[in-house]
């Protein structure tokens, strides 16, 4: 026996491979993520149409409206979204994984303002948070020297049993440092999850 999969879309979210009835992959998910994205930050769809058919040729042949011309706070991400929206599949982003280190990159930015932000206005329960963002988008995306930043100052934000925990986590991330192993393996992140859980319930009792 054989399993196939079959996408089944609606229109005005398909990707232009949907349209004309070639192959679909991990880029069509791209695509479509794509859609649900510049909706989000525009409030519209990037491709429209009265019919089927005209929204089919929109998806096929037009570019869509930038998402800054429409909202221009959209300007920080317009690129990724684009990139989502490439007609061409190999110009898209080829992986969910590429996808979510550039998303990553964008959303580490924010928090580290974010972050800079309520140090200097001593709101440590907001820098306990963003703190713990950090980490884990860090140790999510295998950048694993900036997740040990993270983890240590998160000892600075933590007390009694939770900061052991962070001090563990510290020590495990140093090991993987010192014998040059990049990748963080999921029962690491889950224990982090928890314990930046932990934090952030702990901060809020403050």
């Amino acid at each position: 026996t054989s399993a196939t999969t079959t996408r089944v879309f609606t229109p005005s979210y398909a990707a232009p491979e949907q349209i004309r009835g070639e192959g679909t992959d991990e880029r069509t998910d791209i695509w479509q993520l794509g859609v649900v994205f510049y909706e989000l930050v525009t409030g519209e769809l990037p491709f429209k149409g009265s019919n089927l058919l005209e929204i089919g040729m929109a998806i096929t042949t037009r570019d869509p409206v930038r998402p800054s011309e429409i909202n221009p706070e959209a300007k920080e991400v317009e690129d990724i979204i684009l990139k989502c929206l490439e007609k061409d599949k190999e110009r898209r982003y080829q992986s969910v994984e590429e996808l979510q280190k550039d998303l990553a990159k964008y959303l580490g930015i924010k928090y580290r303002e974010s972050l800079k932000l309520s140090v200097t206005k001593k709101d440590f329960r907001r820098s306990a948070y963003y703190c713990c963002e950090l980490l884990l988008l860090n140790m999510k995306i295998n950048n694993i020297l900036e997740a040990y930043k993270y983890a240590l100052d998160l000892l600075y934000y933590s007390d009694g049993k939770v900061k052991e925990e962070v001090q563990e986590l510290c020590n495990q991330l140093k090991m993987r440092i010192e014998y040059g192993i990049k990748d963080v393996p999921e029962e690491l992140i889950k224990k982090a999850e928890v314990i930046a859980h932990k934090i952030k319930v702990g901060s809020l009792k403050n």
